[in-house]
């Protein structure tokens, strides 16, 4: 996910939801940090693995907090990406022998 100034508007914020997925952020009425997302594509090609008894494809929002951005669908929190977050920012994932399966 990237988040530029629209090159055909520099008032408004871009994003790009990997190579195809391109769309205008729009501030959502009553809120200072929320944004809808008006697509400059057609998003439902990208969606073509979605499973059906999940379609419609979900309203995507994004809601700018201090340190991180929450991607949300529907309103429900999907993903949330953190500011300068490495790997070594995040808790070590203990690893059991078992996760992977019979050998």
């Amino acid at each position: 996910m990237v988040i530029t100034l629209d090159a055909e508007d520099n008032n408004f914020l871009q994003v790009n939801l990997g190579e195809w997925g391109i769309g205008r952020l729009i501030e959502v009425p009553g809120s200072t940090t929320k944004f809808s997302v008006a697509w400059k594509t057609d998003l439902m090609h990208h969606f073509y693995t979605y499973p059906p008894i999940l379609l419609p494809v979900p309203d995507i929002y994004f809601d700018f907090e201090l340190n991180n951005i929450n991607l949300l669908l529907d309103d429900i929190l999907a993903a949330v990406f953190v500011k300068n977050a490495t790997l070594d920012t995040f808790p070590v994932i203990p690893w059991n022998p078992q996760s992977c399966g019979p050998e």
